[in-house]
């Protein structure tokens, strides 16, 4: 329920003028900060008031009609709000390829579906409707963090600045293949190039992303590392069954090449690693690196499960991403669900990985610095007001049709880990803009979105592979 007419100033204010501001959520409970930085807490029947993008204060509802007057004033009786996800690990613009192939072996996909098709049609065009659509998709799953690379860097960069996206862009370096076809220092040079076009956009950040450890050189990798080094950039390192294993370029295994280029540091991203030993975990863990989790996409690889629980033991710290391209998902709030119970499969304890932990990976900034200085686990004065809505009290009739009814308390972590769903996302406001209202988006240019992303579904599954 929503009121978009100025609320009327109560008795109180004859003695003290309500402050005004732009917008007042209320809800049945809300996340906050705990004593411990590192946790966070829920406040049963709270409002957040919303001012320029920023939560200017975190009060009871009992309260805040008292001390604030506000332009929009919604009545979420039902819902919990959390900030927006983060996806630390996707690509915004393969979301037109994410079907093709996908229950083959990983090789075969990539040879016999994947690659063919990224010739044929990967363009500018192609690049900016995938992207539009992947970010319309995954504001329904409550993300609004991204840490993406793909093809193009430069559309995915216009698109987060016309949309204001926390985006972290991955300038991929892939010495086999790449689009257009560039060697590894041509890819190196326009990243760069790119990386200074937008060095005046706070919430745009960027970073290399290594696909495939095996194809990149010594002497490159060295030349990467000072890189990195001297403009305070991150890393992604995607690593799979082959990048595992000694290569060419080395008969080091691959964490003991990264440290000997002093790539081991807090800078770097490690994403979905396998069959690790556990001394490499241990200097994983000691050097601050953080380990990506796509836990569908490992799923659906089968190549093995990243060794979660024994790395966040050694203590070592983990997100979580999508890896779309690879599990034909954006839907974080799947994600989380996967992690959690996946990692206590694998680590064969049900106490591994709680939906506490879990969530708090899910949230964890794609920024390497937050344009908020305060942002933390959940709401407090000052944080971004990039809020989430959770209406976790929604079940469903016999004949199909949507009831609200009130459920029994359970942990409200534990609710969106494990039963929380798209269909559970009821409002989203970026950086306080209105995004979603009732599970529907706000935005026109949905429909027109649909159409040029069907045209081009229908041009590319008409290609035989």
């Amino acid at each position: 329920m929503v009121d978009t007419m100025p609320q009327n100033p109560s008795p109180l204010s004859n003695f003290i003028s309500p402050q005004k501001a732009e917008l007042r959520i209320d809800a049945k409970q809300l996340m906050a900060p705990a004593a411990n930085s590192a946790a966070f807490q829920w406040l049963d029947y709270h409002s957040l008031i919303i001012d320029q993008g920023l939560v200017i204060d975190v009060i009871p509802t009992a309260q805040a009609h008292k001390q604030y007057q506000t332009k929009q004033h919604y009545k979420l009786s039902q819902q919990l709000l959390m900030p927006g996800l983060s996806n630390h690990y996707c690509s915004l613009g393969a979301s037109l390829f994410q079907h093709l192939g996908l229950e083959l072996p990983t090789q075969l996909r990539w040879q016999n579906y994947l690659m063919p098709a990224e010739q044929k049609f990967v363009s500018e065009e192609l690049i900016e409707v995938a992207t539009e659509y992947s970010i319309a998709q995954s504001l329904f799953a409550a993300t609004t963090n991204f840490s993406t690379h793909y093809f193009f860097p430069q559309v995915t960069a216009k698109i987060a600045k016309k949309h204001k996206l926390n985006c972290k862009i991955g300038i991929c370096i892939n010495p086999s293949f790449s689009l257009p076809n560039l060697s590894s220092e041509q890819q190196l040079a326009s990243g760069l190039q790119l990386i200074d076009d937008y060095k005046h956009q706070q919430h745009i950040e960027f970073g290399f992303s290594i696909p495939n450890l095996n194809t990149v050189s010594n002497d490159f990798l060295n030349k990467l590392a000072s890189v990195s080094n001297e403009l305070a950039l991150s890393i992604d390192v995607s690593f799979n069954r082959l990048t595992t294993t000694s290569t060419d370029h080395s008969k080091q295994r691959p964490i003991q090449r990264l440290a000997n280029f002093g790539l081991l540091s807090p800078d770097l991203n490690i994403h979905n690693p396998v069959r690790l030993q556990r001394q490499e975990l241990k200097t994983m863990a000691e050097s601050g690196s953080t380990l990506i989790v796509s836990p569908s996409a490992a799923c659906l690889a089968a190549d093995g499960y990243p060794p979660l629980s024994e790395f966040v033991t050694l203590g070592g710290s983990f997100v979580i991403g999508s890896d779309n391209l690879a599990s034909h998902n954006l839907n974080m709030l799947k994600e989380l669900n996967s992690l959690a119970l996946t990692s206590k499969l694998i680590a064969n304890s049900a106490t591994a990985t709680n939906a506490d932990q879990v969530l708090a990976a899910a949230l964890k900034p794609t920024l390497q610095a937050p344009i908020v200085s305060s942002q933390t686990l959940g709401f407090s004065k000052g944080s971004e007001a990039t809020i989430c809505a959770v209406n976790l009290d929604t079940a469903m009739n016999l004949d199909g049709k949507a009831q609200t009814e009130q459920t029994i308390a359970h942990d409200p972590s534990q609710q969106i880990v494990y039963t929380g769903g798209q269909h559970n996302i009821s409002h989203l406001w970026h950086k306080g803009e209105t995004k979603i209202v009732d599970a529907r988006l706000c935005s026109s240019e949905i429909q027109e979105q649909q159409k040029s992303v069907n045209q081009w579904l229908n041009t590319i599954n008409q290609r035989k592979y």
